[in-house]
């Protein structure tokens, strides 16, 4: 086995999140904030106005418990794409300064929508929300308690502009989280907290040998046995794409491999809503340029059989998005288990200590030992809690039947391309639709605001827009 190793990525200083403890915000009495005498909070609406705080946000991010998604390359290049051009969208970014230096952001936007093309549904949400997997406030170390308070301030002052606030995704890590709750709660809103997607990720030790003799003994064999018949069989490397020129051609070739790979399969893939591969194309040119891309491929005899699209930040390699190319030779080989093991060999050469699998509870992650660590939604009302969340609760079923119907008939189009209208794979495609129909039904019961890259709640065996490792 040959291990290509690319270029060690920056690391930003390491973090020691500290845990929230699952709960539900109780209410309390409202309470006024008053301003302190060196912060300064403003509301930036427009784009050139965000870009203007760029190199304010670089030096925030670097002393904050940030992800990569909080970073201004991710959110303003989500924005660029999937929210300038969007009917009823506008900015509504909280910043706070202390001085001249900035020491919060509350990455937030409005949305206005309307239920049934009549009645206005009012929304907040977070910048990225649906495309990203950990996202929250941004705020500078030690200053948590005090920026948290002040953005309540500001939202409870801004409430008659949205009817609810939906702030999901938001990770189990976050310094913030219950904060931001309480606080609106003690301004008189009606806050509950939800379990979204669980993260599962792995520890990684001071070597490959060490990480993997802490696994549990049946997931350390299997591992090792996948790795020695791929090695009998086959010389493999990983790939690990280092040069800015060659970004843009080997995100396309990944995001080509996996839709081929989930439309062959009657299922719509990550990237097949409008804008999500341009968006894609976009945001790796800029992640690498700072450094924080990770993209990798499975080398199989010189052929590129799999590839990992994710992000190298802090202490952690986080994976995106898998693709398996289809190869009937290789697919009891598990390529997809072997590139995230390769993956893992290269981010503890490269000094990580984790390795982020984010959303999913796909069971191939378990097989690396993996932890789940919960992601966590928010949805606060300012007034009229039951009215408005009655009109959230059917819009997100409405928003949910347009997706899904959309995506529905581009996966058929692909099918009927592919193999004709009488064929095997689109009559097995039918009768998928019927299976993801019914489980949408069952999940619109729950009471969850979650989100997916792709839906959360799919059938087995194999979840739409994530790579299903089991059967690689």
């Amino acid at each position: 086995m040959s291990l290509l190793r690319g270029e060690p990525t920056p690391m930003p200083p390491s973090r020691t999140p500290g845990a929230a403890e699952p709960g539900t915000s109780v209410a309390a009495a409202p309470v006024a904030v008053p301003p302190g005498p060196d912060l300064r909070v403003e509301v930036l609406g427009d784009p050139e106005a965000l870009d203007g705080i760029e190199p304010d946000w670089n030096e925030l991010l670097r002393t904050s418990d940030a992800t990569v998604f909080q970073s201004f390359e991710w959110q303003r290049t989500w924005w660029r794409h999937f929210g300038e051009r969007r009917r009823g969208a506008r900015l509504h970014v909280v910043t706070i300064r202390d001085g001249s230096t900035l020491v919060a952001v509350a990455p937030l936007w409005l949305e206005t929508s309307r239920l049934l093309g009549l009645a206005p549904v009012r929304r907040l949400r977070w910048i990225g929300c649906g495309d990203s997997d950990y996202l929250h406030l941004l705020v500078a170390r030690g200053r948590e308690e005090e920026c948290v308070e002040r953005v309540a301030a500001v939202l409870a002052r801004d409430a008659g502009l949205f009817d609810v606030a939906v702030l999901e995704d938001t990770s189990d890590r976050s310094r913030t989280d219950l904060l931001l709750g309480d606080a609106l709660s003690r301004h008189g809103w009606t806050v509950s907290r939800v379990a979204a997607q669980p993260c599962p990720e792995t520890a990684l030790l001071r070597s490959w040998e060490e990480t993997i003799a802490a696994f549990r003994i049946h997931h350390r064999r299997e591992i090792r046995r996948r790795l020695r018949n791929i090695e009998r069989a086959h010389r493999i490397e990983l790939e690990v794409v280092s040069r800015p020129e060659e970004v843009d051609s080997a995100i396309r070739e990944l995001m080509e491999m996996h839709q081929q790979r989930w439309e062959r399969d009657g299922y719509w893939g990550a990237f097949s809503d409008p804008g999500v591969m341009p968006f894609h194309r976009d945001v790796a040119a800029r992640l690498g340029a700072r450094g924080w891309l990770f993209l990798a491929f499975l080398r199989v005899d010189g052929h590129r059989r799999a590839g990992n699209y994710g992000f190298s930040f802090g202490d952690a390699v986080l994976t995106f998005q898998t693709a398996v190319r289809h190869d009937p030779e290789l697919t009891p080989l598990s390529p997809g288990r072997v590139l995230h093991a390769l993956t893992m060999q290269w981010a503890i050469a490269n000094g990580r200590t984790r390795y982020d699998f984010m959303r999913g509870a796909e069971p191939y992650k378990y097989d690396f030992d993996a932890v789940d660590v919960p992601n966590w939604t928010t949805v606060a009302y300012p007034r009229a809690a039951r009215r408005a969340a009655a009109g959230h609760v059917l819009y997100r079923a409405q928003e949910r039947l347009l997706r899904r119907s959309r995506r529905e008939v581009r996966a058929l189009r692909a099918a009927v391309r592919r193999e004709g209208w009488l064929s095997g794979a689109v009559l097995g495609h039918l009768g998928a639709v019927v299976r993801r129909a019914a489980a949408d039904a069952r999940q619109l019961a729950r009471p969850t605001t979650s989100t997916s890259r792709s839906s959360p709640a799919e059938p087995p065996p194999a979840p739409p827009g994530r790579e299903q490792e089991g059967r690689s």
